[in-house]
């Protein structure tokens, strides 16, 4: 489904964000207000985000037919691409073609 429009615009730079659908905002409430805890560490406050991006990763990966190991969440599409570069190291290859763009 189409997300909603302001204005008529058109908006091109993802770069750096993009909208959400409602559902979405709704799904990240609690994270943001609640259980604000570090979903990597040991102590009661990461658990439920521990749990919530266990369950995120498991969604994705059904969704796409993958593992749930297979997945990863990224800060940013630096971050993505640095994991992508370094994937594709992997099996002997030995040269890797960039662009200057990233």
């Amino acid at each position: 489904k189409p997300l909603p429009q302001q204005n008529n615009c058109v908006y091109l730079d993802y770069a750096a964000t993009c909208p959400i659908y409602p559902e979405v905002g709704d799904a990240m409430l609690p994270y943001l207000y609640s259980h604000w805890g570090n979903p990597s560490s040991s102590h009661a406050y990461g658990a439920p985000c521990r749990d919530a991006v266990t369950k995120a990763r498991n969604s994705v990966a059904t969704l796409i037919h993958a593992d749930s190991k297979e997945i990863t969440f990224c800060s940013c599409g630096s971050e993505a691409d640095n994991w992508a570069i370094a994937a594709s190291l992997r099996d002997d290859r030995t040269h890797v073609v960039v662009s200057s763009i990233e």
